[in-house]
């Protein structure tokens, strides 16, 4: 807020000539060095994160030794140069009453679906501090979905002077995962609805990607199953049946469904 007050009172402004506005990030992964200035993966891959090439070796597991004694460092973490990623949907009414005009949504790299959850759960929550609707119950909803897809575990960033965490495991610890169990054959624009030809077994209740080039990311779950003209409650590989989607999809799009990630482990 001093720096939106500050920028203010010296009347700072761009070339547009409207004044600076603050950006700030919000959401995503955060770099244990000044980003994109990291040398390691340079020095062990010829990988330069300068050039946009990181590996992210930093996220892997390591040991930490004293050179001159030999001793190693007996520590609850060995993921020490990977911190877990910002989330600040908890606090946003309070970014939004300092000044912040934009929010960086970190997605590089990202899968089109972490896009689409992440940015509408962001557009969500301003939406709501500016209706005055924003509380602790809608944001657990809005940290429900963010949590589905991919993260390494979420904390605020050492804003509001709160400690960043670090990563518990290498890769994802999203609470669902993405299972590809088909794709589109066809779509019938008049009627909402695609025919798909699975690879696997689906049934009514089951939360479904749609994912395209063009079509973008179509989300539901399936409420009415048809084949062969007649309703249906289930199918399994080499199936053709049709469902209703929100919204257009075309020929080849790929069909996932999202299952929960503690179900997926124990083989359900």
């Amino acid at each position: 807020k001093r720096i939106r007050m500050q920028v203010v009172e010296a009347d700072l402004r761009g070339p547009s000539g409207r004044p600076v506005e603050i950006e700030a990030f919000a959401h995503g992964a955060l770099c244990v060095a000044v980003s994109g200035r990291c040398g390691m993966a340079l020095f062990t891959d010829n990988a330069s994160a300068n050039r946009g090439g990181c590996i992210q070796n930093c996220r892997k597991e390591y040991i930490v030794k004293d050179k001159d004694s030999g001793k190693e460092l007996l520590i609850d973490n060995n993921f020490v140069m990977s911190p877990n990623d910002i989330s600040t949907i908890e606090f946003l009414d309070q970014f939004l009453d300092a000044g912040v005009h934009t929010l960086k949504l970190e997605g590089r790299g990202r899968s089109p679906e972490y896009v689409k959850l992440v940015t509408r759960a962001y557009r969500a929550a301003v939406n709501a501090v500016q209706e005055n609707r924003y509380n602790k119950d809608f944001v657990e909803g809005l940290l429900e979905d963010i949590q589905k897809v991919y993260n390494r575990g979420l904390s605020n960033g050492y804003y509001l002077g709160r400690e960043q965490g670090w990563s518990a495991t290498c890769g994802s610890q999203a609470t669902h995962q993405k299972v590809l169990l088909g794709h589109v054959t066809h779509y019938y624009p008049k009627l909402g609805v695609a025919e798909i030809i699975a690879v696997g077994d689906v049934k009514l209740g089951d939360e479904f990607l749609v994912i395209g080039e063009t079509s973008g990311v179509v989300e539901g779950t399936i409420k009415t199953m048809h084949r062969d003209a007649g309703e249906i409650d289930k199918v399994t590989s080499g199936d053709v049946f049709s469902i209703k989607v929100p919204n257009r999809v075309r020929r080849n799009d790929k069909f996932f469904l999202l299952k929960s990630a503690k179900s997926q482990m124990s083989g359900v």
